[in-house]
């Protein structure tokens, strides 16, 4: 029963980021903390595969919105505390995030 309870949450996270990014597109929608609220709490949820999701999802939207000053700050404070989970799958997870939307785009950056 857990195990299937753990897969639909899992699953609405998915659902939950693509109807924000779905939204994003129209005129006249802006994202709203709600809209991302739920994924910066859920990276520190107790299960691995909520965890693994969460931070998947908040990156997805955090690299959507690159100028969305409150979702970006909403990333750094979910992810970079994930370097330290006890689980070493969400720590690569985080570092790989960190590297890619930062030191990746610092050395992009940096050339051009």
């Amino acid at each position: 029963f857990e195990y299937r309870l753990l897969f639909v949450l899992s699953s609405l996270l998915k659902l939950l980021e693509q109807l924000a990014h779905f939204a994003s597109h129209l005129s006249n929608f802006s994202l709203q903390p709600g809209d991302y609220l739920v994924f910066q709490e859920k990276c520190s949820d107790p299960s691995l595969s909520i965890r693994s999701q969460a931070l998947k999802s908040l990156t997805e939207l955090a690299e959507s919105h690159p100028l969305h000053r409150d979702l970006q700050v909403a990333w750094y404070k979910s992810v970079f505390p994930m370097v330290v989970d006890v689980e070493s799958s969400i720590q690569k997870s985080a570092l790989d995030a960190i590297e890619t939307r930062i030191f990746d785009a610092l050395i992009e950056w940096s050339r051009s």
